[in-house]
């Protein structure tokens, strides 16, 4: 699956389990860039239980940049989830954490 297919898939899990996530359009048009910050996750929200989480989706063998690392390390240093997802099989484990969380 690309990496398109898994965040629409983890989008859907969320919306059937009623975890809030929100789908992050970012990138640049012409020299422009389309985001508030470099490296923010592809998928953000808020679990159930008020914990704020992102999740970055990868096609099989992406490899996160140094920016999106920075991202997900000051999510978790400020009491929040992040996880990086490669496939369907990694969507249903998130979606059962972000659910009880």
């Amino acid at each position: 699956m690309n990496e398109h297919e898994i965040q629409t898939y983890m989008m859907n899990l969320l919306k059937l389990e009623k975890v809030l996530a929100f789908r992050i359009n970012q990138g640049r048009r012409g020299h422009i860039r389309m985001t508030s910050r470099e490296g923010l996750s592809d998928l953000i929200g808020i679990t159930p239980k008020g914990k704020f989480f992102a999740i970055e989706c990868k096609a099989y063998k992406g490899k996160l940049s140094e920016a999106q690392i920075e991202f997900m390390d000051d999510i978790v240093k400020n009491n929040g989830l992040a996880f990086v997802v490669y496939d369907i099989g990694e969507c249903g484990q998130v979606a059962q954490i972000l659910k009880q969380s």
